[in-house]
């Protein structure tokens, strides 16, 4: 009797553990959860989390500065005022100059997979901000900044799964090409002639 109360224990803590999200294009991807980074844990050096896509994992640090200065973090979850109700999602501060980076677009309530690239209804580019409303089944799609001998910038696209008073969970895919899209794209034929037009 008692290894059976344990077995129905151990399969209810195992359904109730959340999977990593899998991309069906096959894209690098998963699940995570920040905590909220406070405006009093902001300004006294206190723990704040950032996640790293590149990584596929969350960075904790021991403070802010640090975690800006770094330079590894893509995304933190933040409120911009103490005591705020709504939290939200953004991009650190850009390490060189500590100025906000407009790097993050809400878009709409729509799940992830749903996301094919960082076009709008009309086609044209998304507009990137510097803050989003963390807000519960909204996708969003964030560039993130890499340095190195050439900075570049990769698409990440997010859905927020869950929230709480100090805690954001979502799903994440990220494309490490270069391009703005999520799905597998064709490459572009191109005839002899205008190879050597080019050349």
């Amino acid at each position: 009797m008692r290894r059976a109360l344990l077995a129905l224990g151990c399969l209810a803590l195992a359904t109730a553990v959340r999977a990593d999200h899998v991309d069906p294009w096959g894209l690098p991807s998963g699940s995570a959860a920040l905590r909220l980074a406070t405006q009093d844990s902001i300004q006294t050096n206190g723990l704040v989390q950032g996640m790293d896509f590149a990584a596929g994992q969350v960075d904790s640090l021991s403070g802010y500065l640090d975690l800006v200065m770094a330079g590894l973090a893509d995304l933190v979850y933040v409120e911009l005022e103490a005591g705020e109700t709504e939290h939200w999602l953004r991009a650190p501060e850009d390490p060189g100059t500590l100025f906000d980076r407009v790097l993050i677009a809400d878009l709409g309530e729509r799940g992830i997979d749903t996301v094919a690239d960082m076009l709008d209804e009309l086609g044209a580019p998304v507009a990137l901000e510097r803050f989003a409303i963390a807000a519960p089944g909204h996708s969003y799609a964030l560039l993130q900044v890499q340095a190195g001998a050439a900075i570049e910038t990769t698409a990440v696209k997010i859905e927020v799964t869950a929230l709480a008073d100090s805690l954001v969970s979502f799903d994440w895919a990220w494309q490490p090409n270069g391009t703005r899209t999520f799905i597998p794209t064709a490459s572009e034929p191109t005839s002899f002639g205008a190879v050597k037009a080019r050349y």
